[in-house]
């Protein structure tokens, strides 16, 4: 590692004077609404579930993935089922790509959101843009993101070499106390204490980003086709383990009549700090994990399938963790009937930034071992009932190794011990059985809908476990109306019912289930101007994202947007 390090740092460290603020991905609790593609194209997605933070409609500028056809894509059964908007922007008819963007808010518990957009230069051959974003809440329960990134694009005939850098702060706060859970914190004594008075009361984490690539376009003329990127993402709290990150991705595709071969290769790197860990009887490795795909892909009028194969090799936990790389569609009836499946796996490189999106209350002492899922099958059917009316069927199952759940560390001092206020994981081999029912809907670009539930049925390996945290039952809803060219309104609710958490004593507690109901509108007044007002939580609902961790009751935004 060591060695591989000391080539890498010198390339990262001359890609310095480019990196400025970055946009961190949301975590599955906090989820994007809209993302802003290469020349900055609006592509919605679902709102997803709200938390304490607001959530509204977010541009951010990322790199679009490599795609060799529409129809090798759609091969993926999420593709086709895209999920449909539960909030705009504004309305596209009034929706300049080239030009630059402001937007403002602020509402109650003291939330705050501002994002600029500004593309500095947009010549036909090359680009160069700035972004930078921030959204937070400064009441009791604190949480703050703040971040910028500059990218630049450089368009060849066949394809575009680009070059990014990014830098951001999250700051947040440990509040967990004992209000709406009696046992959460206590002693063996009786004598309630406090997890905080072992743990610092704020965190802050500074994380940096630098990327360098290159990728072909999509042509059909294009024989040969390749992508290159090499990756650094770095990962600084206050206190805790620092964590860097290069991750290195190559693809090479071979056009061959309609259908493609070719090879994947990706290669990350971990490298680790324990100079921030409060007790230096921690230490972590790092480690390498390297990934090769080798596939073929048949492409035909009603049907295409992907066979391959994902070898992986890593120096820390499974040496060789393969799985199968096979997904096929086929139209019973053409644009009517689909019927699809797949037979993957994963070999996950549980990051410390990836797990502060999905909890940020997790102890940063501790890195969480790579998780393995030797089989992820999926089948399903897709059909049309009425036009622009599509229904999604589906079970997936799921079996893993070393899967992880957050529970509260327990703590001692002087002969009491009892829950803190992080979490720490505990693992188990263990399966996930989920059917699955979607229906998406759209009218004359007027009304969206969607419809998501699912259940997920959890079989946990280790005897006295639970699936800590993981819904049994999720509902989403979401819909958008077009009140003519100037105004929109959207609704989304998530349900998640069935979730557990550990107790001191090793028992389980349930949580309560979580009811979130939002509302938005959004008035465009000129090419320029929109304003939108966002409401969260609409329910006042006091349920617990963790244990001890309740999440604010009704909270909302108003705001103005500039485009110039």
């Amino acid at each position: 590692m060591q060695s591989i390090m000391k080539y890498i740092y010198p390339f990262l460290l001359s890609l310095l004077p480019l990196i400025s603020w970055a946009q961190s991905e949301d975590s599955v609790v906090i989820r994007k609404d809209i993302t802003i593609e290469k020349a900055y194209t609006p592509t919605i997605r679902d709102a997803g579930k709200i938390s304490q933070m607001p959530s509204v409609s977010e541009p951010v500028i990322h790199q679009e993935p490599i795609r060799y056809s529409d129809y090798s894509v759609a091969m993926d059964p999420e593709y086709q089922v895209r999920t449909l908007e539960a909030a705009r922007l504004r309305n596209p008819q009034y929706y300049d790509d080239k030009n630059g963007y402001l937007r403002l808010g602020f509402g109650n518990c003291w939330s705050t959101l501002g994002d600029l957009v500004l593309p500095i230069v947009d010549k036909p051959k090359y680009s160069f843009g700035f972004d930078a974003h921030h959204k937070g809440m400064l009441s009791k329960r604190r949480h703050h993101k703040s971040d910028v990134g500059l990218a630049f694009d450089r368009h060849f005939t066949n394809g575009d070499f680009f070059l990014k850098g990014s830098y951001g702060y999250r700051g947040f706060n440990y509040y967990g106390d004992n209000k709406l859970s009696s046992d959460l914190l206590y002693s063996i004594q009786s004598d309630a204490f406090l997890g905080k008075d072992f743990f610092k009361s704020e965190a802050g984490i500074h994380t940096f980003g630098a990327s360098i690539g290159y990728k072909t376009f999509t042509s059909t003329d294009l024989l040969n086709r390749i992508s290159a990127s090499l990756d650094y993402d770095g990962f600084l709290p206050n206190a805790g383990l620092t964590e860097h990150r290069v991750n290195t991705s190559l693809l090479y595709d071979r056009l061959l009549d309609e259908n493609h071969w070719g090879i994947g290769f990706n290669m990350k790197n971990f490298a680790y700090d324990d100079g921030q860990v409060e007790s230096q009887t921690v230490h972590q490795d790092g480690f390498t994990v390297v990934t090769l795909n080798p596939y073929f892909q048949f492409e035909q009028e009603r049907w295409n399938l992907r066979i391959g194969v994902n070898g992986r090799f890593s120096t820390e936990g499974k040496s060789f963790a393969p799985s199968a790389d096979i997904k096929g569609i086929f139209a019973l009836v053409p644009r009517l009937f689909f019927v699809y499946g797949e037979i993957g796996g994963d070999y996950k490189t549980n990051s410390l930034a990836e797990i502060v999106e999905t909890n940020h209350y997790a102890n940063l002492n501790t890195k969480i071992d790579n998780t393995y899922t030797p089989f992820d099958l999926r089948a399903g059917l897709k059909f049309k009932l009425l036009y622009n009316l599509l229904t999604d069927l589906s079970v997936r199952y799921r079996k893993i190794e070393d899967q992880y759940f957050f529970v509260n560390e327990i703590v001692e001092q002087s002969g009491q011990s009892g829950y803190a206020n992080v979490f720490t994981p505990v693992y188990s081999d263990a399966s996930v059985f989920t059917p699955s029912f979607r229906v998406t809907y759209n009218f004359n670009q007027m009304l969206d809908f969607l419809l998501l539930a699912q259940y997920n049925s959890w079989d946990v390996d280790e005897r006295g476990m639970e699936a800590y945290n993981m819904p049994s039952f999720e509902f989403n809803l979401g819909t958008t109306l077009h009140l003519g060219k100037r105004m929109a309104a959207n609704l989304n609710t998530y349900i998640a019912t069935g979730r557990e958490a550990r107790k001191l004593d090793g028992g389980e507690k349930n949580l309560k289930n979580i009811y979130d109901l939002n509302l938005g509108f959004f008035y465009t007044h000129s090419s320029k101007v929109s304003m939108f007002i966002k409401l969260n939580n609409i329910l006042h609902q006091h349920y617990e994202q963790y244990l001890g961790y309740e999440v604010n009751g009704f909270n909302g935004l108003i705001g103005i947007s500039y485009s110039f």
